[in-house]
């Protein structure tokens, strides 16, 4: 399969934007130094990434859409003693992203210094039949959230000439699926202007990575999201392995240093 667990159905537009849990979570952020960005929380790459970059030393802010599921995966990671506050908010609306990253600076107490990206939603439908409402949704998620992602943080890591900027995308991206056409241009989109970033940010200290996942996402297979996320910190420190990593059948990882 082309894309990874936690599958969600394209809907219409809810513009929801709420900090949970605000008194905890101003508790925490005296102690925190960096702060890293998971923008999609669900049970496998979302939470994997927070609890790994937890390990690095970071606070985590979770963005995600469904309260009660992202209420879960919080109570989840503050339990593990993990310094993390919940976001509720709708990727696909620009308005409550753009008010997202500001509840994140004044929880944080100033910029991110890390952003993985790691939000999708599949449209189906044969290509040429496809709600134009519910594409322009998808595109948003599986792409444009992303650029606008990190337009809001990129100029901070620019000015202090460090920070990362991670995606993660999926075999969609390099194969055509019938009846997922508005993710595989979605994912498709993602992976060839985040290979550009990289290129443009060469030379200012921010780091930028991408993982390609080309199969379903699940624990003890070669699309572990552990290893995902441990591929992710790797991208976010530094590696030699390029700027995209795969996660294939026929090997665990293979790479790509375009």
């Amino acid at each position: 399969m082309p894309f990874r667990s936690g599958l969600r159905r394209c809907r219409k537009s809810v513009v929801v934007l709420r900090f949970v849990d605000d008194n905890a979570a101003r508790a925490q952020v005296d102690t925190m130094k960096p702060v890293v960005i998971v923008a999609g929380v669900g049970p496998g790459i979302g939470t994997s990434v927070a609890r790994a970059f937890a390990a690095e030393g970071f606070g985590v802010a979770l963005l995600a859409r469904d309260s009660a599921r992202l209420a879960k995966r919080h109570a989840e990671l503050i339990a593990a003693g993990i310094t993390a506050a919940p976001f509720i908010v709708d990727l696909a609306d620009a308005a409550a992203t753009r008010n997202a990253v500001e509840h994140v600076r004044t929880w944080a107490g100033g910029d991110p210094s890390s952003l993985v990206y790691n939000a999708f939603v599949v449209q189906q439908g044969s290509a040429d039949q496809l709600d134009v409402e519910e594409s322009q949704r998808a595109m948003r998620v599986n792409f444009i959230a992303a650029t606008q992602l990190t337009a809001l943080v990129a100029p901070a890591m620019r000015a202090s000439r460090t920070g990362s900027l991670l995606f993660t995308g999926g075999g969609a991206a390099l194969q055509t699926y019938a009846g997922l056409s508005s993710l595989c241009a979605g994912k498709a989109a993602l992976r060839m202007w985040a290979l550009t970033l990289a290129e443009d940010l060469a030379g200012t200290g921010v780091r930028v990575g991408t993982v390609t996942v080309h199969g379903r996402v699940e624990r003890g297979t070669a699309f572990d999201p552990d290893d995902i996320a441990a591929a992710l910190v790797r991208l976010h420190r530094g590696t030699d392995e390029g700027v995209e990593i795969h996660f294939t059948d026929s090997a665990a990882m293979s790479t790509s240093t375009m």
